[in-house]
């Protein structure tokens, strides 16, 4: 999946909250809550040692694009932060991070989190995840972005309030882990 095609299968599933005012506030909300779960996934590992969760990571940093993607939308932004994340690097992959890096990596997103542009919150966030699991692509996680939502609508271009609050989590993840061969 192109960049492109993510942004145009993402809008279809923008739930309108009546005006722009709302719309922005749970687009921009959204993203500080997807990266907070994204972390909260660390946090569990490394404080309490919980095994790692790659597809709830891929999850997060999916629904945290989407959320970027809506709100570069209704600001009618340019589209120019597709072409600024390094998708190069990001289909290349990394090499394994060893612990202390990955600290690194999220102890910096949480120290710049309010300087950071959404480009740089998606690399850091690929970064643990290819650091995680190598093979896993920026393709990836968009393509599991969209099919989850997919899921959750039904039909594609249907995603209504009810169907972002009343989802089967289950089969989401699911699909998820048999799509892309994750489990955790």
């Amino acid at each position: 999946m192109t960049l492109l095609e993510y942004k145009e299968a993402a809008l279809t599933t923008l739930i309108d909250k009546g005006n722009l005012k709302l719309n922005l506030f749970h687009m921009r909300s959204g993203m500080f809550t997807e990266c907070g779960e994204f972390l909260t996934s660390i946090k569990a590992h490394i404080a309490y040692g919980k095994e790692l969760d790659v597809v709830n990571l891929c999850e997060e940093m999916g629904d945290y694009m989407w959320f970027n993607n809506g709100y570069i939308h209704l600001m009618n932004l340019s589209p120019s932060w597709f072409q600024l994340i390094d998708t190069t690097y990001l289909q290349e992959g990394v090499d394994m991070y060893p612990i202390d890096d990955m600290i690194e990596i999220s102890m910096e997103l949480m120290d710049k989190y309010n300087y950071l542009t959404p480009n740089d919150v998606i690399i850091r966030m690929m970064k643990i995840i290819q650091s995680l699991r190598p093979s896993i692509t920026f393709s990836d996680i968009m393509i599991m972005n969209i099919r989850k939502l997919d899921l959750r609508a039904k039909k594609k271009g249907t995603l209504s309030p009810f169907d972002a609050i009343n989802r089967n989590v289950e089969e989401e993840r699911k699909l998820l882990e048999e799509k892309f061969h994750l489990t955790t």
